[in-house]
């Protein structure tokens, strides 16, 4: 069937009125024509069949798609990288960098993020298996320390 000739909101007034005797026609492109109400009926049912294949397609991408790990409300444990370059309370500059593990809430806010995470292995459910991630990195020799209520 080809494309539609009328418009989305074309279509909704010739479902709202075509056929009633008192059909408001303003800008429809099948004004006048005897077969008006044939043609613009062709015209809804291809929409209609479009959209249909549409929501269709889309259906079956959401159906494929994976659920996020986590959801608002969850306590997650995370293990970054952190810079930690500052000063001292006596004014001796520091510098304390390496991977930390921190204890955080999901909101709605950091939801995407910290799905991201999960997808990284970077965040975990439970503080020991953030911890066995820390202690993997540190047979790197890489420094770490718990932050953050790390339990």
């Amino acid at each position: 069937m080809p494309d539609s000739k009328m418009t989305d909101e074309q279509i909704l007034n010739a479902l709202r009125s075509c056929g009633d005797h008192i059909a408001i026609c303003d800008g429809c492109p099948y004004y006048g024509l005897s077969d008006c109400s044939l043609r613009a009926k062709r015209d809804i049912i291809s929409r209609f069949e479009q959209l249909k294949a549409e929501n269709e397609a889309l259906n079956s991408k959401l159906s494929q798609s994976q659920p996020l790990p986590c959801k608002i409300g969850d306590i997650v444990y995370t293990v970054t990288f952190c810079f930690g370059d500052g000063f001292a309370a006596n004014g001796e500059c520091i510098s304390k960098s390496g991977y930390f593990m921190q204890k955080i809430e999901v909101t709605e806010r950091n939801l995407y993020r910290i799905c991201e995470l999960f997808r990284t292995q970077k965040a975990y459910f439970t503080p020991e298996a953030a911890k066995l991630r820390l202690k993997e990195l540190s047979n790197f020799g890489l420094p770490f320390e718990l932050q953050g209520d790390g339990e």
